[in-house]
């Protein structure tokens, strides 16, 4: 069962802890101890950790467009001894319905163009592509 938590001073260390693979720092360039930094300065990033059970298994940054005020699933990784396990899978529902909750009509994320999983898992929940850059394809989940 995978959950979503708040990070908090209580879990914000074995957040912190998690990475993607060396072969994944290309598409996950920043580390969670990064992020969790940077949100201290964007106030709309919300900080998810993602447990399957009781353990870290990734971690997760909500965010919305200070312009258009829709909602960004900003980034979403899962360490690499967790992976293929369909926790991704799984926490992207989770957020997914979280995102929904707070009546948004559409969830944006984006992912490097070459990572190729990204872009299956995404595509499988029913996100489209609606923008391609150099560095980023930009997906969107119409909500309603």
């Amino acid at each position: 069962m995978v959950s979503l938590h708040e990070v908090t001073r209580d879990n914000w260390g074995a957040c912190a802890a998690l990475s993607v693979s060396a072969g994944q720092k290309q598409h996950f360039p920043f580390s969670v101890l990064e992020w969790i930094a940077e949100s201290k300065f964007e106030p709309s990033f919300r900080l998810r950790a993602i447990q399957a059970g009781n353990d870290p298994v990734g971690f997760a940054v909500l965010g919305k467009d200070p312009e258009s005020g829709e909602d960004w699933i900003v980034m979403l990784m899962i360490d690499a001894r967790h992976q293929r396990r369909g926790y991704g899978k799984a926490a992207m529902l989770r957020l997914i319905d979280e995102l929904a909750a707070q009546g948004g009509e559409r969830i944006l994320i984006g992912h490097r163009p070459a990572n190729s999983a990204a872009a299956a898992l995404y595509a499988s929940l029913g996100f489209v592509e609606v923008e391609r850059h150099d560095a980023e394809v930009v997906r969107a989940l119409r909500l309603r």
